[in-house]
């Protein structure tokens, strides 16, 4: 099974969680987003943080998250040998 971290709690985050929450070969272990309030709907479903430096170890890291954020979360994830996925959402 494949441990996966979702950066993020907005419409695109919260849409992965629910379609990977019953896979049996992915499992959302934590989920990060800078406000804690936002946080709420997961905490009792998995751990969450608002701080980047406990992330936990994992697999793949997706990071559903605005773009104005993206640089800094990702230079905090340079030393990682997991998959770091960045969702393309197109507005049409």
């Amino acid at each position: 099974m494949k441990r996966i971290v979702l950066f993020g709690t907005g419409n695109v985050a919260t849409h992965l969680f629910e379609a990977y929450k019953n896979s049996a070969d992915f499992k959302i272990i934590q989920v990060y987003n800078h406000a804690s309030k936002s946080l709420e709907i997961f905490k009792d479903r998995v751990a969450t943080t608002t701080d980047l430096n406990k992330i936990l170890p994992a697999d793949i890291y997706i990071l559903a998250l605005k773009d104005d954020v993206l640089a800094e979360v990702i230079q905090k994830m340079q030393n990682t040998d997991a998959l770091v996925y960045i969702p393309l959402v197109l507005f049409l």
